[in-house]
């Protein structure tokens, strides 16, 4: 009888941990708060808008947001690191190693932080007619 318990629960626990991360999402939703409303905000070179900007971005890699209101800007950085569920995956391929191909999908990495605040050291610059 245990022998045909253990022959039932080792596939079952092996389907269950395979490679958690190739179930999450490639994107990921980030918040991009400047500190004044009326600066333009640009993700990886790309213009995404005006004042705060919810952006869903890849998980491959990091990302740099710049705001900026004319001749003043801020920077900040969007960084990659293992997620929960890639961590799962490296517990599970220590046990059997089929999980560890999760390890290359976009849903063994998180985005960090998850809300970005980007200071702009001269706000005065920031008025409605700023490009």
């Amino acid at each position: 009888m245990d022998r045909l318990v253990a022959l039932v629960l080792i596939p079952a626990v092996a389907l269950a941990t395979v490679s958690c991360s190739l179930a999450g999402p490639s994107t990921q939703p980030i918040t991009i708060v400047p500190s004044n409303p009326n600066a333009q905000i640009l993700v990886d070179g790309v213009p995404r808008g005006k004042g705060v900007q919810s952006v869903d971005l890849s998980r491959k890699n990091a990302h740099s947001v710049l705001a900026k209101c004319k001749g003043s800007s801020g920077v900040a950085t969007i960084y990659r690191e293992l997620s929960t569920t890639g961590i799962l995956d490296i517990i599970g391929g220590v046990i059997i190693l089929i999980p560890f191909i999760g390890l290359f999908a976009p849903g063994a990495y998180a985005l960090s932080p998850e809300t970005v605040s980007v200071a702009i050291p001269d706000e005065t610059q920031c008025d409605e007619t700023t490009p």
